[in-house]
């Protein structure tokens, strides 16, 4: 058995290195010191243990081997293998990595931690969760600043929320994710992809806000959900949990509802400057147009198409039953509002033949970019 205290320690080595205990102690050369059985080490307030140890003098590195457990304050960094450098206070770890601060846990392949700076980048199969939040980071190159609460994921990043009142996960990819303040706040850019139970959106620029419970979408925005489709140039999603409870859609907006009564399938469209929507249970409840809103929406009754109404205002509300518009609201001077019906097979309006022509399109070609 050994308990010494090394005091061979080049100068600008950094903090002292000491030997607490090791079974057996014997040279490997002149500069290279082999330790086995019990090793612990200790610099500062930080303790290393492991099975065995090799330290290169002139190095100013020791090597850890076997069930390698350090530990400073609240935080511990297991692996099976844990190279240190003392003048850089690096470490890098290999084999069955497990970083632990507080109330997250990092698991990793490999992994350099810098010390003084109490930073990482790990790699390969990279998992960071956070067990208070429900949130976990995973991807192939995750950088972690643990006192700025600083996460970058560049290689196959996936951001998951877990819902506590269900089973249903929100998850965000993109090119590239970073989180802020333990992911209160979070930012993902280029191909940006959220998915929530029958929830979909994308766009290349997305802020999350969870203390505001929004995740913000921009450039080039669009959501889905079943066959409902909604865009614009800003869109909100705000949440109860994890849940998507209403959409604000700024500048250009266009929803686009499937209306399956009458046994087909037909689209109703809404436009204007700006759509709020409210979600019930996951369904569009209700619908608030402004600025040139326009509406076209199928009359059905008794399951058969009666024609399509086409309405304009300042402002339209729309309630909707199953899916399927029940009620448009006019709040318009009535020197702005316009309404037309259209019976089927109508053939005396050609434009009006071709505006439903351009909506569909629009439709088809976003829709077919979710189903890719």
């Amino acid at each position: 058995m050994i308990n010494a205290l090394y005091s061979q320690q080049k100068n600008n080595a950094g903090p002292r290195l000491e030997l607490i205990h090791a079974d057996s102690l014997y040279s490997a050369g002149i500069n290279t010191q082999v330790l086995d059985g019990n090793v612990i080490f200790r610099q500062e307030n930080t303790e290393m243990r492991c099975d065995s140890a090799i330290r290169y003098i002139d190095l100013n590195k020791v090597v850890f081997i076997g069930d390698v457990r350090i530990v400073k304050e609240a935080q511990s960094l297991y692996a099976q293998q844990i190279d240190y450098y003392q003048p850089r206070e690096l470490f890098i770890a290999r084999q069955d990595v497990k970083l632990t601060d507080s109330t997250k846990v990092l698991t990793c392949k490999q992994l350099k931690y810098w010390q003084d700076e109490n930073r990482t980048l790990a790699r390969f199969n990279v998992i960071l969760r956070d067990t208070l939040r429900g949130m976990t980071l995973t991807g192939d190159s995750v950088h972690y600043h643990l006192d700025e609460r600083y996460a970058r994921v560049l290689i196959n990043p996936v951001f998951t929320q877990t819902d506590s009142s269900d089973s249903t996960d929100l998850s965000i990819t993109g090119k590239m994710i970073d989180l802020f303040d333990d992911g209160e706040r979070i930012e993902v850019s280029e191909n940006v992809h959220i998915s929530r139970g029958d929830v979909e959106a994308r766009c290349d620029t997305l802020k999350y806000n969870r203390s505001e419970s929004s995740i913000t979408l921009l450039a080039n925005p669009r959501v889905i959900q079943d066959f409902d489709l909604m865009l614009g140039q800003k869109m909100q999603l705000f949440l109860d949990g994890t849940a998507v409870h209403s959409i604000s859609i700024e500048e250009d907006a266009f929803v686009a509802t499937r209306n399956d009564t009458a046994g087909t399938f037909f689209y109703d469209y809404l436009l204007g400057r700006d759509i709020d929507i409210i979600l019930t249970d996951g369904d569009i409840d209700t619908v608030y147009v402004q600025g040139q809103a326009t509406s076209y929406y199928h009359v059905i009754e008794e399951r058969k198409l009666k024609g399509i109404n086409k309405v304009i205002g300042d402002e339209l509300l729309i309630d909707f039953d199953n899916g399927s518009i029940q009620l448009v609201s006019i709040m318009s001077t009535p020197s702005v509002c316009e309404g037309a019906f259209y019976p089927p097979g109508f053939s005396g309006e050609a434009a009006f033949t071709m505006e439903l022509t351009e909506l569909e399109k629009r439709y088809m070609k976003t829709f077919e970019e979710f189903e890719r």
